[in-house]
C-alpha cells in the first residue's frame, strides 16, 4: 500500500521495532509518527487514542478487503505422506474460523486468556470487523495469491524473479481430493 502511494517501503521509511505495549507510549513521545500491528494491539492502541490516531490501512481496506489475510502452509513432504492428515487439519482451522465468524462473543471469550489486558467486549468487536468468513480455494485462492504475490513484488519484499501464478499454482493445493 506505501508502494502504491509513492512511498518506497526500504529508503522513504525509517523502521523501528518496539514492544507493542510500548508504541502508545512511543506515539505519545513523537519517538514514532505511525505504528504497524496487527489487532488485538493496533485496535486497542487507536480506539484508546481518543481520535488522534487516524488507520491509513489494514488488510480489511482497499484491494485487501476482499482478500484473504491468513493461510495455512504445511511441508510439501507432509502432503505427499498423509494428505489426510493435511486434510484434516485444514478442515479444523476453516471450522474454527467459521466459529469465530459466526460466534465472535464465544471465540472472544476462548482467547481472553492469552490477551488479560483486553476485555473480551473489545476483542468480541474486533472480531466482528475481521474477515473470518471469507474461505476461498482452488483458483479463488491462487487468484488471491497472484494478487498479493504482485503486490509484495511491487514493494521488493519478494524476489523480482517470483513469477506469481507460478508460485501460486505450486503452493495453493486442493485438499479435498
Amino acid at each position: 500500500m506505501l508502494s502504491d502511494n509513492g512511498i518506497n517501503p526500504e529508503s522513504d521509511i525509517q523502521w523501528r521495532e518496539f514492544p507493542a505495549d510500548l508504541l502508545p507510549i512511543a506515539l505519545k513521545r513523537g519517538e514514532v509518527q505511525a505504528i504497524a500491528d496487527a489487532d488485538p494491539t493496533a485496535g486497542l492502541i487507536q480506539q484508546r487514542s481518543n481520535g488522534e490516531l487516524v488507520e491509513i490501512a489494514s488488510n480489511l481496506s482497499g484491494d485487501y478487503a476482499n482478500l484473504s489475510c491468513c493461510t495455512m502452509g504445511v511441508r510439501a513432504s507432509l502432503w505427499a505422506k498423509d494428505p489426510a492428515t493435511v486434510a484434516a487439519l485444514t478442515n479444523a482451522i476453516h471450522d474454527a474460523a467459521v466459529h469465530v465468524a459466526t460466534n465472535p462473543d464465544d471465540a472472544a471469550e476462548v482467547f481472553a486468556p492469552y490477551t488479560p489486558k483486553v476485555p473480551v467486549a473489545d476483542l468480541a468487536a474486533m472480531l466482528r470487523s475481521h474477515t473470518h468468513g471469507h474461505h476461498p480455494d482452488r483458483d479463488a485462492l491462487r487468484r488471491e495469491v497472484v494478487k498479493i504475490t504482485s503486490d509484495l513484488k511491487r514493494a521488493s519484499i519478494i524476489r523480482q524473479s517470483t513469477d506469481p501464478q507460478k508460485l501460486a499454482n505450486r503452493v495453493v493445493v486442493d485438499v479435498t481430493g
